[in-house]
């Protein structure tokens, strides 16, 4: 938060490498990091809620908002649904979490507001308005190279289906494929085909067999 307030990125980030380096700058990444700690920190805390803890949680939570990741504000609402539907069968917990949604809801639209506040007296700012709604074009525009990139990673699992092409491979192996100019990536938007292009199918079969045994695993507890 710190950092966002008094240096030169528009969105918050995770500090991996040097700070003062634009090309280590990854808030996408740090978004990805903040969807695994906050639910955890919200089931730890559950049984023994404080205003210390909705404050931390509500830290995580504005630092996640904040990051300006339209992919992880999508997967921080189906964590949210999922939270609830998980909690609302049990009575004890049910209070707690509409407690939850109030008090640590406050926290974190209070620290974005500060942050966005103090941030704007020295550095442009992006609403969240003008994030979450897209111009019409830029929206299709993106949509549309992503749907590309879901095409290319298929079609090079299926010319290597059996091991793929390696680790990290998409974004050299994509350029022979791609359909726009300047339309590239490093990854294809897509864990599962990404690697079922780069690993081969039976990763992907495995890693998905390794998610149903672990839902499965959590229903039964």
């Amino acid at each position: 938060l710190i950092y966002f307030i008094s240096e030169f990125a528009i969105s918050i980030a995770g500090i991996f490498f040097d700070p003062l380096r634009r090309a280590h700058f990854f808030p996408n990444t740090f978004a990805r990091f903040l969807l695994m700690p906050w639910p955890l920190a919200l089931s730890f805390s559950m049984e023994q809620p404080s205003w210390q803890k909705d404050f931390m949680r509500g830290v995580l939570l504005s630092a996640l908002i904040l990051t300006y990741s339209r992919g992880a504000w999508i997967v921080l609402l189906l964590q949210l649904v999922v939270t609830f539907i998980f909690f609302i069968r049990q009575r004890k917990f049910r209070k707690a979490f509409f407690k939850f949604i109030f008090y640590t809801g406050l926290f974190t639209v209070g620290i974005i507001f500060l942050a966005l506040s103090l941030r704007s007296q020295a550095f442009p700012t992006t609403s969240l308005r003008e994030r979450a709604i897209v111009p019409v074009l830029e929206r299709r525009t993106s949509v549309q190279e992503r749907l590309h990139f879901f095409e290319g990673a298929a079609k090079l699992s299926l010319q290597k289906p059996l091991l793929g092409y390696g680790p990290f491979s998409f974004g050299y192996l994509y350029r022979g494929i791609q359909k726009e100019l300047l339309a590239i990536s490093d990854h294809p938007h897509n864990m599962f085909l990404k690697m079922a292009a780069e690993n081969g199918i039976p990763a992907l079969l495995f890693f998905l067999a390794f998610l149903s045994y672990l839902v499965l695993k959590g229903k039964q507890n």
